[in-house]
């Protein structure tokens, strides 16, 4: 059976790549959607993964404007080149990201503190979601949860901010 290096390099009519193989059928581009199916499986073991072991806590940290600055300013240097900074999912990259880049504005605020925390800790397998738990201590990780979860609240100000530093 090929291996990763075969299915990422089919060439049409190269000895070790038959045509008509199983990577025929597969589309890798980061533009492509997979089946309902699919996307549905995906969705599930994923959601399922993260309720299962996620902690059952909330955040220990108040909201206060100290604690919101400094959630803001992780936040803005570590996950709004892809998020937004207005939680939008519009990245700063310019690019397309597949699975697309979660709206943390939408669902994602459906989520527990626990569970926004345990993904923040340890990323998305398959996805463009990295894992920040070893370069990050639980502080800085429950106040990032803290921006996000003030993201859906953004006030005129702090959108005029925003756009500011978008420009600066």
């Amino acid at each position: 059976m090929p291996g990763l290096h075969s299915r990422l390099c089919y060439r049409p009519g190269h000895p070790r790549f038959p045509d008509n193989s199983p990577s025929d059928a597969m589309n890798w581009s980061a533009t492509s959607k997979p089946a309902a199916l699919e996307s549905w499986t995906a969705n599930e073991v994923r959601e399922r993964w993260i309720a299962l072991h996620s902690p059952d806590q909330k955040n220990p940290f108040a909201s206060t404007p100290e604690n919101l600055a400094g959630g803001r300013d992780e936040y803005n240097k570590y996950c709004a080149v892809c998020h937004g900074l207005d939680g939008s999912g519009r990245s700063r990259l310019g690019a397309d990201f597949y699975p697309p880049v979660a709206h943390l504005t939408g669902d994602t605020q459906d989520m527990t503190d626990g569970e926004i925390y345990f993904v923040i800790v340890n990323g998305v397998a398959l996805s463009a979601m990295p894992a920040f738990g070893e370069r990050h201590n639980s502080e800085q990780i429950w106040k990032m949860v803290l921006w996000v979860r003030h993201l859906p609240n953004l006030t005129t100000d702090e959108r005029k901010e925003m756009e500011r530093e978008t420009y600066e």
